[in-house]
């Protein structure tokens, strides 16, 4: 049930994408990726080598309206890092 969220804001509808930076010692299960409350990626995390060994994924492409938008990673497993996120119109 943990989760990190975010506001964002789409200043034109479309679709997007989101980089991101993830590292994990063991391998996890990962985390879903919902926008207002709606599942648009799920990502499981390869093992990297270490906590602080970071590879970029991408994700699945996703139809985002303009306007405000609410972001929510939720924890499907334990033991992934993430670096940072950046959302990119495609």
């Amino acid at each position: 049930g943990d989760f990190i969220e975010f506001k964002i804001k789409a200043d034109t509808a479309g679709n997007y994408a989101i980089d991101y930076r993830l590292a994990t010692q063991t391998g996890s299960t990962g985390f879903e990726v919902l926008i207002d409350d709606v599942v648009v990626d799920t990502q499981a995390v390869a093992a990297t080598g270490g906590w602080q060994t970071y590879v970029t994924k991408t994700s699945a492409t996703f139809a985002l309206s303009a306007g405000n938008h609410t972001l929510r990673f939720r924890s499907l497993g334990k033991e992934w890092n993430i670096n940072w996120f950046e959302i990119k119109k495609q």
